[in-house]
Formats: C-alpha cells, structure tokens, sequence
C-alpha cells in the first residue's frame, strides 16, 4: 500500500490487485446489457514483449463476454489496453499521449496465436482512438489507469477523471483494497468448502479472482486456465 502514498509510482501489486477487484465487482453485479470485464495481469504484456504468447492463453474464459483490459508498465510508465470484442476495436489509454501502436501489435499477436487453440473467432481487431485526459505530473500514471478502469467499469464518460482526482483516487483505492481484503488464508469460496486442515494448496479463478481450496474442488482437475464452480454457473 506503500506507493499509494504521496505522489508514489504506482507498483505492479496495486494495479493488479485493484483491476482484480473491478472486474470482480463487474462480474458479481452484472446484469443483461451490462459490461462485464476481465483484466490480465500485467505480467502478460511483459510475456508478450519477450516474444511469448502462450503462456497467459486463459483457454477457459469466453472472451466474447469481457471487454478485455490489459495493464502495461514500459520504462516506468503505465498505460491500458481495452480491446472490445462485440465491435472488435482496440485503444490503448496513455496519459502522457504516447504512441501504442507497439502494444496494440502485440495484443493482436497474442490474439492470433490463441486463435490456434480457440474458435471464438477473436482474431481480427482494428486499432482506434478516443479523447482522454493527461497527467501534468511524472508519477500519477498508474493512478490514470486505474481511474480509466473505474470510469469502463461503472459505464462513465472516459472524461469524468483527471488529475485534480488523482488525490482523492488514490486514497479511494487504498480504502476499498482494504475493505475486499479478506485473507483467502482463512476463507475458502468453493461451493461446498469441506473446511481441510494440515498444509493446503490453493488455486486463483482466473476469471473472479476468488480464491479455494484444492482439496475443496476435486483432485484430477486441470488446474491451468482454473475456472472456479461460481463463474462455471454463471457464464455457463
């Protein structure tokens, strides 16, 4: 919680974790019409970067359900890839301006070799561009990503935040980090927890982020891609 303090750069554990949450929170309370939005970690981007597209495939998740954000940290700076599959259009939101032609070629990459596993037909994308409000500082661009993440979650004009909210934004951040912050050491969201004692493993929902047990699912299951039994009936 250290970087949220001052005028902190803005670490890869809270942008990850606080994209985990939105798209929790869109999931949970979605409703027909609705954005529902899945984030990657922002390990993927540097996955792709060294040439490496298969090792976040996420081969479980129906892409033609998200809009699909993608966090990227290059030389020190953060910016948001938001690809949207019911118009298959790409734009990456950067609050210095910069030019992400780069990254919008390796997404499309990535696309393309999942293609090979997948027949969603999320193979074909075109880049696009939208206004979007600049930082006047040198370290609130995470902080801009995550304000850009909140505005698509909650369906609000890509305009509403700027620099004179990313004070409040980063105390906002902190308060609900620690509000959804419940140790997955103790609690276990698999539908029927059969409460194990002794060393335990646990395995991360890809999709919700929610946290359980291994022993609670089954032995024998491809945990790779793991999809846990909520999202299974939800998006089944």
């Amino acid at each position: 919680m250290q970087t949220l303090e001052g005028n902190n750069w803005v670490d890869d554990q809270i942008v990850n974790a606080y994209l985990k949450l939105l798209s929790r929170q869109s999931t949970d309370s979605w409703c027909p019409g609705e954005n529902r939005m899945f984030s990657f970690p922002s390990y993927a981007a540097t996955q792709w970067k060294a040439g490496n597209f298969t090792t976040y495939r996420f081969s479980k998740v129906d892409f033609t359900m998200y809009d699909l954000i993608v966090p990227r940290c290059n030389n020190s700076h953060w910016v948001l890839l938001v690809a949207q599959p019911k118009t298959k259009t790409v734009n990456v939101y950067d609050s210095l301006g910069g030019d992400n032609k780069v990254f919008y070629e390796l997404f499309r990459k990535f696309m393309s070799v999942r293609s090979n596993y997948m027949s969603d037909g999320m193979d074909q994308w075109h880049f696009s561009s939208t206004a979007q409000n600049r930082q006047t500082d040198g370290t609130s661009c995470g902080i801009f990503t995550l304000m850009k993440a909140e505005c698509l979650v909650n369906n609000l004009p890509a305009l509403t935040l700027g620099q004179s909210h990313v004070v409040f934004f980063r105390n906002y951040i902190r308060g609900r980090l620690l509000a959804s912050g419940d140790r997955h050491t103790y609690l276990c969201n698999a539908l029927q927890c059969i409460d194990p004692v002794g060393q335990l493993k646990w395995l991360n929902c890809d999709v919700c982020g929610r946290w359980v047990h291994e022993k609670c699912i089954g032995t024998g299951l491809d945990t790779e891609g793991f999809r846990c039994d909520i999202c299974n009936v939800q998006y089944s």
